[in-house]
């Protein structure tokens, strides 16, 4: 996971909110590729992350990776930040004590879980964005500004 890091601001968690539903329907209906856009669908990509009041889909997408930078190191069940390496062993021991998923399937899920550790992430630079994400838990999780 390659970006940039920054320092989150409550106005960029709103903007990343509100325009989530609308950059996901341009992108949806339009026939580019995920990463790569034409001119036309990356001039209603701008458009509409200025209407939010952000400078573009370019900051847009930060303030995405940066979310979901933490998110990998948030715990849903205690909803707190612990850590990526933390998480995965929480993740790992609830499936083990989980008597409700038969033991093949423990392993399977095991498995996948542990797999997750093949993914570099750097480590989290700015705090503060731990503690911003925490205040806008529910309405982050909730969006589908992660599409």
């Amino acid at each position: 996971m390659e970006f940039v890091q920054i320092k989150l601001t409550e106005k960029q968690i709103i903007g990343l909110l509100a325009a989530a539903d609308e950059i996901n329907q341009i992108r949806e209906n339009s026939h580019d590729g995920f990463y790569q856009t034409g001119p036309e669908t990356t001039a209603k990509l701008d458009a509409a992350a200025r209407k939010y009041d952000l400078s573009g889909y370019d900051e847009f997408k930060t303030i995405r990776a940066n979310v979901i930078q933490v998110f990998t190191g948030y715990d849903d069940v205690t909803k707190r930040y612990v850590g990526r390496e933390q998480l995965i062993r929480l993740q790992v021991a609830r499936i083990k004590a989980d008597r409700r998923i038969p033991a093949n399937e423990k392993v399977h899920e095991i498995e996948i879980t542990e797999a997750q550790r093949q993914c570099t992430i750097p480590a989290i630079r700015f705090r503060s964005n731990i503690d911003l994400v925490h205040e806008h838990y529910a309405p982050l999780r909730s969006s589908d500004f992660q599409k």
